[in-house]
């Protein structure tokens, strides 16, 4: 049966070093939710604090209403999934996969049959059925990773917490297992928290996710919505691969105009940025932000909004990243491969003025997206 759980008011310190800071979010019955952000960010220990592996310093955590710190690690029933493999080197794969249906609250629950027959389908599932026997020491890292991720899926808790599960795993191996993880946790129908530094991660398999920088929680909302409406330029850079092009600029009327203009730029407002100028009495200390995948590269450099000269192309199959040299600011775009930039190439950058984005430079803050 799908858990709904809440966080409320969640901080935990380490000493003087806060790691994470007032968190508030709650997750629905059978949804899976994600905590996006780089290392630091306070993902692990938000993970540790739901499982009771961490005491939090304040704050709450509660199953269905109900607070579970005061129950014991254990007894929460909750499966986590450790970034670091944590297996028991004298254990074989199918030992260490199996060792959760082991434990004396649920020992009973299954007989040895069907505990070999739900090792088999795990080990199945990670492609792993022929490692079975072997010890951690004869396997790679990325071996590792899916024994660890094993040993949780092998039982059916009320809630799962994955911590980076699916990193060390090569980048083939790591496409099928988001399908395969996505899948699985939706046919069981149980609630999941992931936590990754990886947006694709999040965009392929989340419900919802919540932005984490520095302990400190910036949004949450769905993959979508993360993604088209930042509500600062944390979490628009945090949200796209490449990432968000994001170039300095200020203000200026020119021959009755106004214009965005930057180091190497100059761009005239249109009616809804003008718009955003005179509502916020904007002049100087903005942020102009551009995805990748919203830039057009014109051969002619003289068609282009802005500027610049190639610094360096590399062909992704399909498609390709120009990564164009804007006086001293690299920018990013995603074009056909089939453009086949040279070094040094000058070229123009073109761009809906409807797909900007405009930040205040010291706040942060979102004014247009």
């Amino acid at each position: 049966m799908s858990i709904s759980l809440e966080i409320e008011k969640l901080t935990k310190t380490f000493g003087e070093e806060v790691a994470i800071q007032d968190l508030d979010f709650s997750i629905e019955p059978g949804e899976l939710f994600a905590l996006l952000g780089p290392s630091g960010a306070g993902k692990s220990t938000t993970l540790s604090c739901i499982a009771g592996i961490e005491t939090p310093s304040s704050g709450d955590v509660r199953v269905d209403g109900e607070s579970v710190l005061p129950v014991k690690p254990q007894f929460r029933d909750f499966s986590m999934v450790f970034e670091s493999y944590a297996l028991y080197p004298h254990f074989t794969v199918a030992e260490n996969i199996g060792f959760p249906l082991q434990a004396p609250i649920r020992s009973g629950e299954l007989t040895e049959e069907e505990k070999r027959e739900r090792i088999q389908k795990v080990a199945q599932m990670l492609e792993i059925p022929e490692l079975l026997d072997r010890y951690p020491k004869e396997l790679s890292g990325g071996q590792k990773q899916r024994v660890g991720l094993g040993r949780a899926l092998i039982r059916r808790p009320r809630l799962y917490l994955m911590d980076e599960p699916i990193a060390h795993l090569d980048a083939k191996l790591r496409h099928h297992m988001r399908g395969e993880l996505k899948k699985l946790i939706k046919e069981l129908g149980v609630t999941a928290l992931l936590a990754t530094p990886d947006y694709n991660e999040v965009v392929a398999m989340a419900d919802r996710a919540l932005i984490l920088n520095q302990g400190n929680p910036e949004q949450i909302g769905t993959p979508i919505e993360l993604y088209n409406q930042p509500k600062n330029v944390v979490v628009a850079n945090a949200i796209g691969d490449p990432p968000i092009n994001l170039l300095d600029c200020d203000i200026q009327k020119e021959g009755g105009g106004l214009f965005l203009k930057g180091e190497g730029f100059s761009v005239k407002c249109n009616a809804a940025l003008k718009s955003v100028v005179h509502k916020h009495n904007l002049a100087e200390g903005l942020i102009f932000g551009v995805r990748p995948k919203d830039i057009t590269i014109e051969k002619d450099a003289a068609r282009g909004l802005i500027r610049g000269e190639v610094y360096v192309f590399e062909p992704l199959g399909g498609e390709a990243v120009a990564t164009v040299r804007v006086n001293k600011k690299l920018v990013k775009i995603v074009c056909p491969w089939e453009d086949k930039l040279s070094t040094g190439e000058k070229v123009g950058l073109s761009f809906s003025l409807s797909n900007v984005y405009i930040f205040d430079r010291k706040s942060g803050t979102a004014l247009l997206a």
